[in-house]
């Protein structure tokens, strides 16, 4: 049974994409950020379209990730939120918890990792491996005799609908704003033109990855 506490988080990935994400498409298209060499370098027209067509078709889903088994989730847990002390692993930043799709969690856990670097884009396929076998494992532990593919299906359905508008923003803004870009290439120790590349490079990974 799931906890019933007033601050959990209840349909966390539509707030997020009611709110931040529809406001940040809306500015885009508002200002040509799609048009801009900094997008069209990176990505095809094919690509835009992709974008276009995972953003309208949103709603279906998260129809679907709202039929299947719900659980609680910590929703942003990834590398930079897990600490080791010994053999202690000790996870912060909880603001997100709630309730969520089983399987919605290894979004966050795979797409953060790798947007924010912490692991390259060569390592993604090792590192989805990795975490769809945890997840299942310590489903398995406490009893569920579920399909693995029904907690792939959600990740696969979740990680782009997160991150793929968000992260063709950043790097819109680094045409836009140069003291971001800027600071955004002091904060990596990377060149820009690197940084754009490794951003790019997670986008179209998630569309091969949308359903």
């Amino acid at each position: 049974m799931l906890p019933d506490f007033d601050w959990l988080s209840h349909n966390w990935l539509r707030q997020w994409l009611d709110l931040p994400v529809a406001k940040i498409l809306e500015m885009l298209d508002r200002f040509g950020g799609l048009e801009l060499p900094v997008v069209r370098n990176h990505f095809s027209p094919t690509d835009i379209i992709q974008v276009r067509q995972l953003w309208a078709a949103r709603e279906q889903h998260l129809a679907r990730l709202a039929h299947l088994p719900q659980v609680l989730c910590h929703l942003d847990a990834y590398r930079a939120n897990f600490f080791w002390h010994g053999d202690t692993l000790t996870v912060i930043d909880w603001e997100f918890t709630g309730v969520g799709a089983l399987g919605e969690e290894m979004a966050a856990f795979v797409g953060a990792t790798l947007l924010l670097d912490h692991a390259p884009m060569a390592e993604a396929p090792h590192l989805e491996a990795v975490a769809l076998d945890g997840y299942v494992a310590g489903l398995r532990a406490v009893g569920w005799d579920g399909a693995a593919d029904t907690v792939w299906q959600t990740y696969r359905a979740a990680m782009p609908l997160r991150y793929a508008v968000m992260s063709l923003a950043s790097m819109c803004r680094t045409t836009m704003e140069p003291d971001f870009a800027e600071n955004w290439s002091q904060k990596l120790g990377k060149p820009l033109d690197a940084i754009l590349a490794q951003r790019a490079a997670f986008v179209r990974f998630m569309f091969n990855r949308s359903l």
